[in-house]
Parts: structure tokens; C-alpha cells; sequence
């Protein structure tokens, strides 16, 4: 459904443009012309071209075949016309030169301004050869050069304003996106603290009703409770369900493990976020002893940094920098 603001410049421009086939008409009822049905030709093509040029299709570009057609109307409703006029003829006998000016300034509105010139070029020859230049002022050889430079300026206009307003579209789009991948994230991060401290329960029972008096294999568990806890919440967008298992089971093997995301992750793709995450769970299940600091720092070139480091070591035994693009 076209919106009420095209229609009223839709109806405008058909009032406009159907004013100069009216005057066609009322020339041809005084018998000004040799052959009246050339003029009903040309009045006819006229209007084939002009009526699409205008209502028709939803972009502001037309299609390359409609603006051909006009190129062709340019060229023929001038000589059929001319083929018919006395050489002194002048006023709305010439109706079809402000017609075909009409015509262009519709082509170059919608996006083929240098077409719409090189048509004005070509009428202005056609009526030149018939009638030469002393024609110029009374045939609206120059009004048709001021109409189509209006169009060509507005058009100009028309495409600045579509490209900006596209521009800010898609950027409308990315922060959508952005935002909707922002909210899915921490719905899964609340997700899955949720079921870590429903986890949790079982264990805080058990220490509520033993007095704290854990066996050795329940202390682990309830050390590992603890770190996976403190991974769900300072963690964030560093673990999953791979890096989580993987830093579990290397606890389980004696190695320290902590996971800090400082923020550097947010905007980055959920694709990128995976091959990260799935690189992180690599190192942590290879790591047999020391300990693994995985960090996403703010501010840096890369996004996450990944380091194992042995006691008593003064280098790492492993130090990963995870670019943007890795």
C-alpha cells in the first residue's frame, strides 16, 4: 500500500504532467495540426511512459527498461510532432517539448540524472534541425533546461537522504542485534547460575547437617562447587558448557584455574565467542599440573588471554593472545 505522502506527490506529478497533452488536445480541437492522428500517437506514447514513470515501482530507481522507453519518447513524439507543425507555429502548439522535459525531469528524479541530460541534449537538437535557434526561447527550449536541472538537483538530494537513511537502518539493525545477543547471553549466564546454585544445595545441606565435618572426597566437591560458582559469575562470557567441564576435571587433577571476562567478548560473534571458548577447554584439558589464567582484558588488541604457569617458574609454560580474528 503506497503511504498517503506518495500519493499526494504521485497525483501531483500526474496533474502536472497530463496539463501538457491537455494543451495537445485543445490544439488539435482548433485544427492546428496536419494530422490529427499523429498527435493522438504522440500524446499516447506521451502518457505509456509517463503515467509508470511516476506511479509505478517501489523504489525510488527505476528499472532500466522504463527508462529506455523514455529515451524512445524522446526521441519520437518530437519528430511525429514536428513532421505536422508550420515552421512559424509557436505557443502550446509545442506542448510536447515541455511534455518530454517533464518526462526527463521524472527520469532524473529516480535516480538517472545523467540519462535525463543526454534526452535534453537530444531534444534540444530535434528542435533545433527543425526550426533552428531562434526557436529557442519560444518552443520552452529553456524551461525544459531549468525543469530537468531541478530534477537533477533533487535527485541528488533524494539519493544523500536514502543512503543516509539506509545507513542508519542497518546501523539500527546491528545495535537490535547487538542487543538481543546481549539479553541471550545473560539469560543463558542467569541460566546457569541458577542451576549451579540449585547444584549447590545438596552439598550446603549436607555441611549444615554434618557441622561442617566433610570427608576428604566431599571437601573436593564442595571446592569444586565453589570454583564453578565463582567461574558463572565472574567468568560470564569466558564459560560454557565444554569450558566448564574442562576446568572441573582439571581442578579434579590438581590444577588452579581461574577464569575472569573483564568485558572484551561483548559485540564479539557467538561464532568467534565458540572458537575461543572451545580453545580455552583445549588448554585446560591438556594442562596436567600449575595453573591456567584465562582473561578477557578491556582495552587490548587481542580479546582473551590464556597462560599456564608452573610453580616456581618465572616464565609461563603456555601464553595464548586471542585475536578478534583468530
Amino acid at each position: 500500500m503506497i503511504p498517503l505522502q506518495r500519493w499526494l506527490v504521485t497525483l501531483t506529478s500526474l496533474g502536472f504532467g497530463l496539463y501538457h497533452p491537455t494543451l495537445g488536445l485543445v490544439m488539435l480541437l482548433q485544427d492546428k495540426y496536419h494530422e490529427p492522428l499523429l498527435v493522438i500517437f504522440s500524446i499516447a506514447i506521451y502518457l505509456a511512459v509517463l503515467v509508470p514513470s511516476i506511479a509505478a515501482y517501489s523504489s525510488l530507481r527505476l528499472p532500466i527498461a522504463q527508462t529506455l522507453a523514455n529515451l524512445v519518447a524522446v526521441g519520437t513524439v518530437p519528430l511525429l510532432m514536428q513532421a505536422q507543425l508550420d515552421l512559424d507555429q509557436k505557443g502550446f502548439a509545442t506542448w510536447y517539448v515541455a511534455a518530454m522535459a517533464t518526462l526527463l525531469t521524472v527520469t532524473a528524479i529516480r535516480q538517472y540524472v545523467w540519462l535525463a541530460w543526454a534526452g535534453l541534449a537530444f531534444l534540444w537538437i530535434e528542435v533545433l534541425v527543425w526550426h533552428g535557434p531562434g526557436f529557442i526561447v519560444s518552443s520552452g527550449l529553456i524551461g525544459a533546461l531549468l525543469l530537468v536541472a531541478a530534477g537533477s538537483g533533487l535527485a541528488i538530494g533524494l539519493a544523500s537522504t536514502t543512503k543516509a537513511a539506509e545507513a542508519l537502518a542497518a546501523q539500527a539493525l546491528a545495535t537490535a542485534r547487538k542487543t538481543a545477543a546481549k539479553s541471550a547471553a545473560r539469560s543463558e549466564r542467569q541460566g546457569r547460575l541458577k542451576e549451579t546454585l540449585r547444584g549447590t544445595l545438596p552439598m550446603l545441606r549436607k555441611i549444615a547437617a554434618q557441622n561442617g565435618n566433610l570427608t576428604v572426597s566431599e571437601k573436593l566437591d564442595a571446592h569444586l562447587l565453589e570454583a564453578e560458582l565463582r567461574d558463572e559469575m565472574v567468568g560470564r562470557d569466558l564459560v560454557d558448557a565444554l569450558v566448564r567441564d574442562a576446568a572441573r576435571e582439571a581442578r579434579r587433577r590438581g590444577v588452579a584455574v581461574s577464569i575472569v571476562d573483564d568485558g572484551s567478548l561483548v559485540g564479539a560473534s557467538q561464532d568467534l565467542c565458540e572458537r575461543i571458548r572451545f580453545k580455552i577447554a583445549e588448554v585446560l584439558n591438556s594442562t596436567s599440573t600449575g595453573k591456567v589464567t584465562v582473561r578477557s582484558p578491556k582495552g587490548e588488541k587481542w580479546l582473551v588471554t590464556v597462560m599456564v604457569s608452573q610453580p616456581g617458574s618465572e616464565s609461563a609454560e603456555v601464553f595464548l593472545k586471542l585475536p578478534g580474528d583468530f
